[in-house]
């Protein structure tokens, strides 16, 4: 579920990135956190917090690495090809959707010893994973749900636009939706796969605009796609609800200020998923037993009364402030 725009602070993570430091024979159980590439807004404020909360863990030394591009497998492989001889003990891998690429690679580290933790995204399924640390996509869609409530106590006609089907985390959250919405008035008519991609948002709201009149909302899973979906509804001066999951910047500035139509968004903890995997990765590499699923609550839905706190935290995350968030 990787497709967000690109946000301030991506050239400097991506420095960072090309710079980091390799593994240091110093006496330290060694660790290895993999991000596929720096070019959207969730990846950076995850790098940025890995990065800072890895450097308050003295005893452990984790690396955390990222690739070039989007789905850059061969980034990946030879990262992991190489933990084994460099003396990794953990290899932790936020795998976005390259999770199929990577089990040669995988299961090949885990035999040598190296222990695999997947974060934030589909796990890659492989003979052994030690730890997979992921939000809660069924507490989250109920919040989601709940919102919509509501905001439209009597119920009505709602379009869903969904991001990539057939990959499980995104299909965990849309099922989750679907769940939730079936003990409410609320009755989905349309559904969409806008691929994450804003562009194709909009074209699927348009349609649904235009073949169901009586429509009172409309959920675009994720922020980055409902970019469109609010362009959509603004282009045809709709009174359609919108809400999404996400928590980007770009969707809390616009709901801060009071937009017509996108009224919330469920925020996607980005830094406390990573903050959490850091520890986990931490926790592995000394040794300690960890659970095999860790799981990341839900967060509190952000709306024009409270999304303006959260743009503060969001954007010194981005520009590398992280102080706040990694203690």
């Amino acid at each position: 579920m990787r497709f967000r725009t690109i946000r301030r602070g991506v050239a400097a993570a991506a420095l960072l990135a090309a710079t980091a430091v390799p593994a240091l024979a110093d006496g330290k159980p060694k660790a290895l956190m993999l991000f596929s590439y720096l070019g959207d807004q969730s990846y950076v404020r995850q790098y940025n917090v890995a990065i800072g909360r890895a450097k308050l863990i003295n005893d452990v030394q984790i690396d955390v690495k990222s690739g070039t591009s989007r789905g850059d497998v061969n980034f990946f492989i030879q990262a992991i090809n190489n933990a084994t001889a460099d003396g990794y003990k953990v290899i932790a891998v936020n795998t976005g959707a390259t999770s199929q690429e990577l089990v040669a690679s995988l299961n090949e580290a885990t035999k040598a010893g190296v222990k695999v933790i997947s974060f934030d995204g589909a796990p890659p399924p492989i003979d052994q994973l030690t730890a997979q640390v992921n939000y809660d996509p069924v507490a989250a869609e109920k919040e989601v749900v709940g919102e919509f409530v509501k905001l439209l106590p009597n119920g009505g006609e709602i379009g869903a636009i969904r991001c990539i089907a057939g990959l499980a985390d995104t299909d965990a959250f849309i099922n989750a939706f679907k769940d939730a919405v079936k003990d409410t008035n609320l009755k989905i008519v349309a559904e969409g796969d806008a691929r994450c991609d804003p562009n194709n948002s909009r074209t699927i709201a348009e349609g649904m605009l235009n073949a169901h009149p009586n429509l009172v909302a409309i959920y675009d899973i994720f922020d980055v796609s409902a970019q469109g979906t609010s362009q959509a509804l603004q282009a045809a001066d709709s009174k359609v609800i919108l809400g999404s999951i996400g928590g980007q910047e770009y969707a809390l500035k616009a709901i801060a200020a009071g937009d017509a139509n996108w009224k919330f968004t469920v925020p996607y903890p980005f830094e406390v998923i990573a903050k959490t995997a850091t520890d986990t990765t931490a926790a592995l590499a000394r040794g300690e037993s960890v659970p095999a699923k860790v799981v990341v609550p839900a967060q509190p839905v952000q709306t024009s009364e409270n999304a303006g706190q959260m743009v503060k935290i969001v954007s010194d995350v981005v520009a590398g402030n992280v102080d706040a968030v990694v203690k």
